[in-house]
Parts: C-alpha cells; structure tokens; sequence
C-alpha cells in the first residue's frame, strides 16, 4: 500500500483499482502459498529424505538403489508439467484481475449504470470474466491432475518393483521379511517428501 501511495499521485483509473484489488486478494496468497510455504515444506522433506533413505541403505543397498531410481523418476514429473502449469497459473491470475475489474465496476458504477440503462450489459460481462476465471481454474486443476496421475503411476510402479525384488531377494536368503517390511513402511514415509521435493 505505501508503494501505490507513493507512486500514483493521480486519482487510479477503475482498472488499476481492480488490479489493485486483485493483487491483494488472489496474486499475494498465491505467492505465498506457491513459493513460501512451499518453501518451509521442502525444507522439511529434504532432511526427511535424507535420514529415511540413510536407513534404507543400511537394511538393503539394492532396494535403496531402487527407490533411488524411482525417486528420480518422480522429479520428471514436474519438469514435464511445469511450463504449462505455470502459464495456466498466470492465466488465473489474470482472468481473476479482468473478473475483479468488472465486478468492482458493477459495485462502484452502480448509479452511472442504472442512469445509462445498461446493467444488463454490465451483468453479462462480469458473468464472462467469472466464467473466464473458473474455465483457467478448470484448466490448472484438469493439469495438475494429469501430473499427479503421472506421479501416482511411477509410484505405484516403483512399489511393484519393490515388492518383486523383495521376494527375489527373501527366496534367495539375502533379505528377510522383516527386512522387507522395514522398507515398505520407510518408503512410505519418503512418498510426500519426493513429490513436495519434485515440485
């Protein structure tokens, strides 16, 4: 606030207004919740990540070399989304700025509009501009669950493997079950940091 104090002297037009508007309601939550937030939580995965597999490499080399592989495939799985989903990102955030706009016209502008009969016309741009930011909100959620169904596939898969190589390993007497349940449930414990870290 002291910044648009400080540098618009002159009466804002309406659409900085609800520009404005939507810097505070919708771009400054979405930096926090994109890029801080996250940021605390990839801290915390990373010394998950790191005391998690130290005691997988100590029951089975091999199977630590597995979910090693895995973990790497899952950080793919961002780098293949990433661009699309930041530029739907960007296109929230700028239809949720256009939808702002005409929202604040149609609180603000009420007389002026009423006086130019044109509230009908008002109403139906201001149902456009939802529309609009509900559609790129739409997109985002539709991409971000095709990146998840890929993360969800490799994870899936990298158990299978895990499951096969365990048994491989108990029949060949160079791995005990209790052994290979120490695994499953420490692998499961890396799951969320991986992605958290991937992301």
């Amino acid at each position: 606030l002291r910044g648009i104090f400080a540098n618009n002297r002159e009466t804002l037009s309406s659409e900085q207004e609800g520009e404005f508007l939507s810097l505070f309601n919708n771009d400054i939550p979405m930096v926090v919740s994109d890029y801080h937030d996250t940021l605390t939580r990839a801290i915390y995965s990373m010394l998950v990540i790191v005391f998690a597999f130290s005691a997988i490499v100590s029951v089975h080399p091999l199977m630590a070399a597995l979910i090693f592989g895995q973990m790497l495939l899952l950080t793919f799985v961002p780098r293949i989304f990433r661009k699309k989903l930041q530029e739907q990102k960007t296109e929230i955030s700028h239809s949720l700025k256009r939808y702002n706009v005409k929202l604040k016209d149609s609180i603000f502008c009420l007389p002026i509009i009423r006086s130019y009969l044109a509230e009908k016309e008002l109403l139906l741009k201001t149902n456009e501009a939802g529309v609009e930011a509900n559609e790129a909100d739409y997109a985002h959620k539709k991409t971000a669950t095709w990146a998840d169904f890929a993360s969800m596939s490799i994870g899936y898969g990298g158990d299978f493997l895990l499951y096969s190589l365990g048994a491989l390993l108990i029949m060949k007497g160079y791995m005990t079950i209790g052994g290979l349940l120490a695994v499953t449930q420490i692998t499961n414990v890396l799951a969320n940091p991986i992605t958290t870290i991937a992301y």
